[in-house]
């Protein structure tokens, strides 16, 4: 069997995937990848320009592509979180969204645009 045949890509729909050629989430047999998540609200289809509501907005994308794979914030164990300089502020708000009695791994890594 392929490797590819253990592999199933799962898109928010945002027009940035196509372009840019990735998927929101990967499972590949028994791993789930989630990357690429920004604070993009699809109900309003607009970021807010607060980051303390940055925070939670994207751990809800993170949790809707959770769901889509079977999984949930509860089955995270590792989280890496990126924002220029001063932006990590909205973070522990939506770290504040994980279950109860998880504890993933949290790196933060601090950085200007690229």
């Amino acid at each position: 069997m392929a490797m590819a045949e253990h592999r199933r890509l799962l898109s928010s729909g945002s027009s940035f995937e196509a372009q840019i050629g990735y998927s929101r989430a990967v499972v590949d047999g028994d791993f789930l990848f989630v990357s690429g998540t920004t604070a993009f609200d699809y109900a309003t289809m607009r970021i807010s320009d607060d980051v303390a509501e940055q925070g939670p907005q994207a751990m809800h994308n993170i949790a809707s592509a959770l769901k889509e794979a079977g999984a949930s914030l509860a089955d995270v164990v590792r989280v890496l979180h990126t924002a220029e300089a001063g932006g990590l502020r909205g973070v522990p708000a939506g770290i504040e969204g994980m279950p109860r009695g998880s504890s993933p791994r949290r790196d933060d890594a601090r950085g200007g645009t690229v």
